[in-house]
């Protein structure tokens, strides 16, 4: 990650709004969270998309509205079930409890919280699945071969199979029932719970209600913890096995479930498979080169074609987790981000109504109103400040984890193994960089002064190492470090190097030509490093503790807000007193999006109000003017102003006094300092916050100027007795 430090206009302070408040600027759209669930309740012609948002719609698909919904618990991606009876009621199953709405979701009732068979296995009383026949018969399946049933919605339970038998182990993960005798359950039997292979999977089917049972079993090849049933008719089943560590497979029956064939899909995983009729389905997934593709079947899965999906290509893993199809080959697709897809020729074509954006994993705004975002593959480009984002085309080969522009146009990205591009023309221009040593991961660079700094761990040859570019990456300087663990992030501030093992933080005061430890850890790994100048610096580690060091790392004290709960995906430093740090918290079973804080250099913290509940964290945070950026969940921007704090700009009388000639500048700039005042280094800073220069002060306070562009700039000097800062124009 790169780690700059940037400071504004003093104008620009002054007029900053004392309650600035996060605000949303991307996507346009209400529904940014993920859909689980794609269902059109019998008896209603509503589509509902269902997650932790509802949307509905009563045209097919076209249009969506929102409303209030909120499920009674988190759902976990295991032990979870929803079922629709009708337009509003509604059965979920989550793990050991059973809840019912009759609302549309508004409110929940616990009709059931079962409590475990066998002491030793909570799962002894999960379910997995749900089936109602109406809104008062329905049947509950799990673990450890549990069936229930119901036919007062949901009020009473009958048990009809529960065991706390371990060897052998079986577990139900499908129930369906054609009407009120004839049922089937899927699921597999393995001799004892520990063992991860020999499963049989079968399929068994009833005839009086549940009472009785014979069983088919489904010839695969594999192990496979969960089957997924669905009938097309009262003969035609398919079954979808999953969770293996090998590839999912898809199998059909014609005869009611007593035989089984294959019909897999050219797919690896499969993540949803839908069914309209005996001869006609769709199966998302991936394939064996990692590609996530939707494909199409005519003749009951001896043929299947790959269609076109109006998504980012290669972008979300799950932008489809659930189909649901009424009549006449209408149907919808749900997923992750909040994506909407529609169809009206049963899956033939399909038309997005709701567009999903992937997770931005680093942002960056080389201007006010330009701005670029990675992803897993390729990157996105804005130029109106972040609010509307294309894709650009040609760039889905690209891996970046991080980006640093050095000027509004140019600049790298890299740290996916040896995923390293300088960048140019805006990105129109991307060529790939060659470096001396195979990254084992993910590395870390650092761009300053024209040089290029990478750390990380190697694997040709297998070690750690510190390289460094003066030629924008063409040619580079290696430095074996003699470091075991490996190397998770790098830092600078003022001449001083930092560099964090998972188990230490060291310090170079040589270019990283030598390393001194300032922190060695015996019970926990380090994550990330932030230093606003050589002698403050914050630690952050795996089990969210934060250390603080004034003193470059003598002492480290603990940070108190940070904790087991919250995660820091990286620090922000705006200047000496204004720190953020950002990544998610987790509560009440949901890890979401944070921002904290900190106006005291990172003594102490206070979480941000965020304007809306953010899936997958808050990924990057970037400032440009006086603005202040943050990217996370699927393609979320927020924004807001930067508060009016103290930059040095607004220098109090006792401070001392920096004086600057000649003014304005031309060629050169000389400051002058009281005697008794040491200078630690000089930096020159543009309206836009854009660095032009950074180094130690010479003896004579003497500053090259005649490489800046004519225009108003801010000189700060950083002093063993604060920062002093000045003004000055360029002619």
């Amino acid at each position: 990650m790169t780690k700059t430090l940037f400071l504004l206009l003093p104008g620009l302070m002054a007029a900053t709004c004392l309650d600035a408040q996060w605000e949303r600027i991307h996507p346009s759209s209400d529904f940014v969270r993920s859909f689980q669930k794609a269902v059109i309740p019998p008896g209603s012609s509503d589509y509902l998309a269902v997650g932790y948002d509802l949307a509905v719609s009563s045209d097919q698909g076209q249009h969506w509205d929102g409303h209030s919904f909120q499920l009674p618990v988190v759902p976990p991606i295991e032990g979870y079930d929803l079922k629709f009876v009708n337009a509003d009621t509604a059965f979920l199953a989550c793990r050991n409890q059973i809840f019912k709405t009759t609302d549309k979701g508004k409110n929940w009732a616990l009709l059931l919280d079962l409590a475990p068979s066998h002491g030793n296995y909570i799962s002894s009383a999960w379910f997995r699945s749900l089936f109602f026949l109406n809104a008062s018969q329905g049947y509950a399946v799990g673990d450890f071969e549990k069936i229930f049933r119901t036919s007062d919605g949901g009020t009473t339970w009958d048990t009809l199979s529960w065991s706390s038998l371990t060897a052998p182990y079986v577990r139900y993960t499908s129930v369906a029932f054609l009407n009120e005798s004839v049922g089937y359950i899927a699921g597999h039997r393995v001799d004892n719970i520990l063992m991860n292979f020999n499963f049989t999977e079968f399929v068994m089917k009833t005839t009086d209600g549940g009472l009785n049972w014979t069983e088919a079993t489904v010839p695969v090849v594999g192990d496979f913890r969960t089957l997924v049933m669905q009938f097309v008719s009262a003969d035609t089943c398919f079954v979808h096995l999953k969770d293996t560590q090998g590839d999912d497979q898809l199998f059909n029956s014609s005869d009611g479930g007593a035989t089984w064939i294959p019909v897999t899909p050219p797919l690896r995983k499969i993540y949803a498979a839908q069914w309209m009729d005996d001869r006609t389905g769709l199966a998302y997934g991936r394939d064996a080169n990692y590609e996530y593709r939707l494909y199409r079947t005519e003749n009951s899965g001896d043929l299947w074609e790959s269609v076109s999906m109006p998504v980012f290509d290669n972008q979300i893993r799950d932008v489809i987790r659930d189909f649901a199809f009424g009549g006449g080959g209408n149907g919808f697709a749900v997923g992750d981000g909040g994506n909407i897809m529609v169809t009206t020729d049963k899956g033939k074509t399909w038309q997005s109504r709701n567009e999903a954006y992937p997770n931005f994993f680093t942002m960056r705004f080389p201007s006010k109103t330009t701005a670029f975002a990675s992803s897993a593959k390729g990157f996105f480009r804005s130029e109106d400040g972040g609010q509307t984002w294309l894709f650009q085309e040609g760039s889905d080969s690209l891996q970046i984890a991080d980006m640093e522009f050095t000027n509004e146009t140019d600049g790298y990205f890299y740290g996916f193994r040896n995923y390293y591009y300088r960048v140019g023309d805006g990105g129109d221009v991307v060529q790939p960089l060659q470096l001396p040593r195979l990254f084992l991961s993910f590395s870390k660079m650092i761009v300053r002064n024209g040089s290029l700094h990478a750390a990380g761990p190697t694997i040709a040859p297998l070690g750690n190492v510190w390289m460094t570019s003066a030629d924008g990456g063409t040619n580079w300087a290696v430095t074996e470090l003699a470091v075991s663990e490996p190397v998770v992030d790098i830092d600078i501030a003022g001449n001083t190097f930092f560099l964090a093992t998972t188990n230490a933080v060291l310090k170079s005061d040589d270019k990283g030509n030598s390393w001194a430890a300032i922190l060695n850890l015996q019970t926990d790994y380090v994550q990330h490093i932030e230093f606003i100048h050589p002698q403050l610096g914050l630690v952050f580690l795996s089990s969210g503790k934060v250390l603080f060091t004034e003193d470059q790392g003598l002492t480290w004290l603990d940070v108190e807000v940070f904790g087991a709960e919250t995660y820091i995906r990286d620090f922000l430093v705006v200047n000496d007193t204004l720190l953020f740090a950002y990544g998610s918290k987790t509560g009440n079973g949901h890890t979401l999006g944070a921002i904290w804080r900190s106006t005291d250099s990172g003594r102490h913290w206070k979480e941000e109000v965020l304007p809306l509940a953010i899936d997958l964290g808050i990924t990057d945070m970037d400032i440009v003017g006086e603005r202040l950026f943050a990217s996370g969940g699927f393609g979320i921007v927020l924004q807001t102003d930067l508060p009016p704090v103290s930059t040095g700009a607004q220098e109090p009388s006792e401070k001392p006094e920096l004086t600057l000639y000649p003014v304005p500048a031309t060629d050169h700039l000389v400051f002058e300092v009281p005697e008794d005042i040491r200078v630690q280094s000089v930096r020159i800073i543009g309206a836009g916050g854009r660095i032009f220069a950074d180094f130690a002060a010479d003896r004579d306070r003497r500053v090259c100027t005649d490489h800046l562009p004519p225009g108003l700039y801010v000189l700060r000097v950083q002093t063993d007795q604060g920062v002093l800062i000045k003004r000055f124009s360029k002619v």
